[in-house]
Parts: structure tokens; sequence; C-alpha cells
């Protein structure tokens, strides 16, 4: 087995994990746990990653590290620890271990073009022609939608800057419409950012991109200005075809009444995952904030749906603050000293990462992961090539 390329199989279906769940949610088949079919998966490169470096032993140690602080500060009942564990240990640390061994990045994208497919037909088809699974929460709810079309998009965009291929320009477009239509608002402003931010750095700052930067304020400000007459045509034809759009109905409801909160809780749960650092500036470790965030009622999980929040929640000031000052680091001797045909992966991971500024948790996010291991693989590399022509 080419364990190099299988590895690129691997990261593409890490990178689209939601698709192994989407399948499980749309056709009639046996429900296994997802984290043991990834942790199956990855058992050729677990067993066959060290003979391309000990330094992989680096990754797993570091996670232990990490995780056990994180539980010996932590309050959180011994339920709620194995659950978390139990969610780390194949979505973080064998993510991280498989993120560490090479790939080769044409064979990558050539698995990234054919999951985005997939998940984008199984997204669309669910939305247009399963509207009981759409709108069952125990099945799916308009943000995971949003996030995981958001991946496809993202990748549509991506394979449309690097080989100007229109017909990815057309998908890119059209997952940004189901976005908009089904998906969450943050996720559509994740598509337009993370699409123009891979642009830039693909190509930089060209007249194209300043052109279309404009027109797409331009068109967005004149949306605006008649929004809720504009929601009104579009739900009116969709109303004909039966269809669901649960974004454009929130977004009308939220235009035509009074208060123009777009929260949706968040800005409480804010506020008190802040008053718990106060009174904890040392950190309360793994979901140690549980029981505090649980007096709200937010209709949101417990976790405070804000990376940089939750470290400091986790971590305390100065723990947390380190390891944002640590990840902002990473970003920035990424973007400035790797090439985009090396770094392309990095910047995609980042853009899919976005989320996580109001929703998620880190802990169980595997592109986080990767996002993390991939960077620092990539500044090794530099630093190692640089020695070399020294």
């Amino acid at each position: 087995m080419n364990i190099i390329k299988y590895n690129s199989f691997l990261i593409a279906i890490f990178i689209f994990n939601s698709l192994v769940s989407l399948i499980f949610k749309i056709f009639p088949l046996p429900n296994l746990p997802v984290s043991v079919i990834f942790a199956v998966l990855s058992l050729p490169v677990l067993l066959n990653g060290l003979r391309f470096s000990p330094v992989l032993l680096i990754v797993p140690l570091f996670l232990v590290v990490w995780v056990s602080f994180n539980i010996l500060i932590t309050d959180s009942e011994m339920e709620t620890i194995t659950y978390t564990l139990a969610l780390i240990i194949p979505f973080g640390f064998v993510t991280s271990i498989v993120s560490a061994i090479p790939i080769c990045k044409q064979t990558l994208l050539n698995y990234l073009k054919s999951f985005s497919l997939l998940n984008f037909m199984l997204l669309a088809y669910m939305a247009l022609f399963l509207p009981q699974l759409y709108l069952d929460r125990d099945v799916m709810n308009y943000m995971t939608y949003g996030y995981w079309m958001l991946t496809s998009a993202l990748v549509f965009s991506l394979l449309y800057i690097m080989h100007d291929d229109r017909v990815m320009l057309v998908l890119a477009v059209l997952a940004g419409v189901f976005i908009v239509f089904f998906g969450s608002r943050f996720a559509s402003v994740c598509f337009v950012f993370g699409s123009f931010a891979l642009y830039i750095y693909m190509k930089g700052i060209t007249k194209i991109a300043v052109v279309t930067i404009i027109a797409v304020l331009v068109t967005t400000s004149v949306i605006a200005i008649n929004l809720e007459n504009v929601l009104l045509f579009i739900l009116s034809i969709t109303e004909l075809f039966d269809l669901q759009p649960t974004s454009l109905y929130r977004l009308l409801k939220m235009v035509s009444s009074d208060s123009l909160a777009i929260s949706t809780g968040r800005d409480s749960l804010y506020t008190i995952s802040l008053e718990v650092i106060k009174n904890n500036p040392f950190g309360v470790g793994v979901y140690g904030y549980y029981k505090d965030l649980l007096q709200g009622n937010f209709g949101l999980f417990r976790y405070p749906h804000n990376i940089f929040i939750q470290l400091v929640l986790e971590f305390g000031i100065f723990g947390g603050v380190g390891i944002i000052i640590s990840i902002i680091m990473l970003i920035y001797f990424n973007l400035k000293y790797i090439e985009p045909s090396s770094g392309w992966l990095f910047v995609l991971l980042l853009m899919i990462n976005t989320k996580l500024l109001v929703t998620g948790s880190y802990l169980w996010e595997m592109s986080f992961w990767m996002f993390i291991v991939i960077g620092a693989t990539n500044i090794m590399v530099y630093k190692k090539e640089r020695r070399q022509r020294i």
C-alpha cells in the first residue's frame, strides 16, 4: 500500500468528516459510530507512521499533555470527562498523527474534489427533496447544514482559483446559494470571506479581485436596503415548490421585528463566560464551565461558542492568551513564509475553522487539529530547507 497516497485520502475524508454522518442520515444503513470508522480507516497510517519520522511521537505526546492538564484542573463530572475523551481520541489524537505524515497534494486535490461534489449533491438533495430530514433537529439543523455545505463551497472556490475551472466557480456559487437559503448567516459570511481570502492568498490583490469585492459590497448594500421586500419575493417563489429555506425565514423574522439582535443568545453566553473567567483567572478545565453556562436558557449547547473564550475558560488568562498568541504566530509565519503552492491546504483549513468564532468546539473539530499540525509541519519543513540552502 502506498501510505502517502492513502494518507492523502485520509486527510480529504477527515476534512469532509461530516460526509460519513450525512450518508448515514440519508440512507437506511446501520448507524455505526463515526469515531470508530475513522479509527479503523487510520490504522494503516498509524501502524506505519513512525517509519516516516520518530518526531511523530511529539504530536500525540503534546496532545496527551494538553488534555491531561485540561482534565486535572476541571471540576466536571467523570461522565463529562469520559465523553470528552471519547471525542478527543479519534477526532484529535488520531487526526493529529495522520496530519503529521506526508501527503501527495495532487492526490489530495483529486479526493477533495470528489468528496466535495458528493457532499454538495447529498446536502442539496436533502434540502430540496427530504425536508422532513432537514427540519428534524435530531437529524439536522440549519447551522450544521450551513457549515457542512461551507466545506464544499470553499473547496470549489479553491479549485476554481487554482485551475481557473469555471465549472468549479458555478458550483461554488450554487453552494453559496444553498448556504444563504438553508444554512446560517455566519456560514454565508465565512463563505464570502473565505473565498476572497483564498483568492488573494493564491493570486494576490488583482484588479478582478478588487472589482468583484466592490460589486459584492454594492449588491449586498442594495439588497440590505430592500431586504424585507427581497425576502418576501424569494420566499413567495420557494413556497411554490414547497421548499423550507429556514435561514431566509429566520432573517425575515429578524428584519420584521423591532429587535435586530442576531446573537441567538450568544451575547448572554459570552457575558456569563467572561464572568466565569473573572472568578477563575487560572482556568476551569475542560467543560469546567458546563454548570455555569447551564444556568442560562440559551437554547445552545453548553460551551462558549467562541474558540478564544473557550481557551481562556479552560486554561486561564495566561494559559489561554498564550495559546491564542501561539495560534496567531502560526498563522503569521505560514502566510509570510510558505509559498501558496505549499500552503494552500493550511489556508483552506484556516477558512474552514473560522466557524469556531461563533459555534462548535475545537476539542472535536478535526479540521482544527489538522490546521495546527499541518501549520507547524509547514514551518518545520521551511526551516529545514532554509538551513540546507545555507
